[in-house]
Formats: structure tokens, sequence, C-alpha cells
């Protein structure tokens, strides 16, 4: 299992950087500046990420009445930083992509003082068991949001004129992405169910209707969070309060 494993985990990073590529592709640099001018839409994606997720994953867990190693599993969930998959739903979702790979980087890289922190107020109030914190693994995805989302950028900047089949190489390198990444996310959920199914089944029962909940409670919590804000999700024609933090439209040709 060690084996399939380490196979696994080397196919799913090289997909990650397959689908770096292509949100990059789908980017400018421009677009990566205006979603640094925007502090609001960072800062309640921050909140969310580090405030409500951790808050709602210990509540949940406390209140499943698990062991202590589920409940502990669960709190960690909710306090690891966003990545590729939630910049690919933003993607599918014609959301704004650049804004999602800056706020899925910054939390990344404030996993190095904010896991720590999580854990010593959710973890260590519940239990005095020892958490190692995976510095390598947080290293690395910063490296592969960062990397290829450059290379990404880059082509689309650089590829003017060179074409395949009437498009652009970064125009193929955006396309790709949707395909490339259903099988991302359809391959990580397969494997997933293949090899730890046996633990899937012996999970106690309290575990299903908690994480069920997690699906609608963590989403309106993140819609209700931005509405104090001004920012309005989707809007075509933004007011002035809603500029700051809107969607972007799909890119161009």
């Amino acid at each position: 299992m060690a084996n399939l494993e380490g196979v696994f985990t080397v196919c799913l990073a090289m997909l990650i950087v397959v689908v770096g590529l292509g949100l990059g592709a789908d980017s400018t640099y421009d677009d990566f500046k205006q979603a640094l001018q925007r502090p609001r839409a960072v800062c309640i994606g921050f909140s969310s990420q580090y405030g409500f997720m951790p808050l709602l994953s210990f509540a949940m867990a406390r209140a499943s009445k698990t062991s202590e190693f589920t409940q502990i599993g669960m709190i960690l969930v909710g306090c690891a930083p966003g990545g590729t998959s939630s910049n690919l739903f933003t993607l599918w979702s014609k959301g704004d992509v650049p804004l999602s790979i800056t706020m899925s980087f910054l939390s990344t890289l404030a996993a190095f003082f904010m896991l720590p922190l999580c854990v010593f107020v959710y973890i260590y109030s519940l239990s005095d068991v020892n958490v190692t914190m995976p510095w390598t693994q947080i290293m690395v995805s910063c490296l592969l949001i960062a990397l290829p989302t450059a290379i990404g950028v880059a082509v689309r900047r650089y590829n003017t004129t060179f074409q395949v089949g009437g498009k652009f190489i970064w125009q193929w390198m955006h396309d790709a992405t949707t395909v490339i990444g259903a099988m991302f996310i359809g391959g990580a959920l397969i494997f997933g169910f293949l090899m730890y199914w046996d633990k899937v089944t012996a999970a106690p029962w309290q575990f299903g209707p908690s994480r069920s909940a997690w699906s609608p409670l963590a989403p309106s919590l993140g819609t209700t969070a931005q509405r104090p804000s001004g920012c309005r999700a989707g809007s075509s024609a933004p007011s002035p309060s809603s500029a700051a933090c809107r969607t972007r439209p799909s890119p161009s040709p």
C-alpha cells in the first residue's frame, strides 16, 4: 500500500502542476495586481479560512461525540489552507480565478504560523496529543501553487503570435484544465475510497451527519461574511461598493 500511495502522490503532484499551468493561463499579471489591491476580499477569505472553518470544525467535532482522534482529524481538516481544488472550482463557476489563487497562496503561506495557532487553540484544548507540523508539505504546497501559475501567466503574456489549430498555446492550456481538473478530482476520490474503504466503513455513524452538515454551513457562513462588506459575487454591473470584491469575467481569446 505504501508504494501505491507513493505512486499516487507523484501522479497527483503532476496533475496539480498541469492544472496550475491552466489556471495561470486564465490570468494576467494585471489580474493579480488587482487582486492584491482588494484587501477587503482577501481579508474576508482569510477570516473564513482561519476563523470560521476551524471554529466550525471544532464545534462539529465536539458535537459528533466520536473518538478523540476522529475529532482531532476533523479539526485538522478544517484548519487546512486552500489549494488547487478551490481554484479549480472557482474556474468552473466562472469566478475570480486570480483572487482565488492569491487567497490560496496567502492562506498556505500563513499556515506556517496560523496552523500552529489553530492547533494550540482547538486541539490542545481538547487533548494532550502531540501534533507534528508538516512544514515540508506546506512549503511544497506553496510551490505547487506559485510556480505553475507563474509559468502559465508567462505563457499567456508571451504567446501572442504562435497558434496551433487556430488557438494560442495558453488557450489550449486553459481548455485542457477542465478535463485534467476533472481527472484530478475524480482520481483523488476514487483512490481515497479504494485505499481507505475499510476506514470509511469503520467510521462511527456520528461522523456522517457532522461532515454532511459541512457543505451547506461553510458556504453559508462565507456568503454571510461578505454581505456587510458590500461584495456581491456574480454581478455583471457591480455598484461602486462591490467593485473591490466582484467576480471577474471569463478571459476573451
